[in-house]
């Protein structure tokens, strides 16, 4: 009866922290600008429920880890089922290597470095990251000088 109890407590966590990660990521994903803005903590000063992108990211992570963590409970609960009806005597060896193949992806991510993506610098971006707007007449983005990004705007009289 305890081991029944357990698992309904552990399947109850499993589902409410796997909606929790699909909320938290359509939010992240769709109610917040994305990259880099100003503002408290990311996001361009928005709030959702009164936490920002950055406070949301954060529950988004932990709510993760702690469902990879059930997930690892849920297994080992599991195992005699995996061991019999799943696998049988001669697939046993499917599972394990599923299973150790599944935890080698995050150990991985977790393990790879992680290097710079901005190996090539855009002048452009530089130079308005600056604070030259282009107008006023001055060369520098938006005034028809210079590389940019491919883009011709045309420009009209009367302005």
């Amino acid at each position: 009866m305890k081991k029944l109890l357990i698992r309904r407590v552990l399947n109850l966590l499993l589902w409410l922290s796997a909606c929790f990660l699909a909320g938290t990521g359509f939010a992240l994903r769709w109610k917040f600008p994305h990259g880099p803005h100003r503002g408290s903590g990311g996001g361009g000063g928005l709030e959702l429920l009164g936490l920002t992108k950055h406070d949301w990211g954060t529950l988004h992570t932990w709510v993760g880890v702690s469902f990879a963590v059930l997930v690892l409970a849920h297994l080992v609960m599991a195992w005699p089922w995996l061991k019999s009806a799943a696998a049988g005597r001669k697939r046993l060896w499917a599972v394990l290597a599923g299973l150790v193949i599944g935890l080698a992806i995050p150990v991985a991510l977790v393990l790879s470095p992680v290097q710079s993506a901005n190996s090539v610098v855009d002048t452009d971006t530089v130079s308005a990251a600056s604070g030259d707007t282009g107008s006023g007449g001055g060369n520098g983005p938006g005034d028809g000088s210079g590389q940019g990004n491919g883009y011709r705007w045309r420009q009209t009289g009367g302005e």
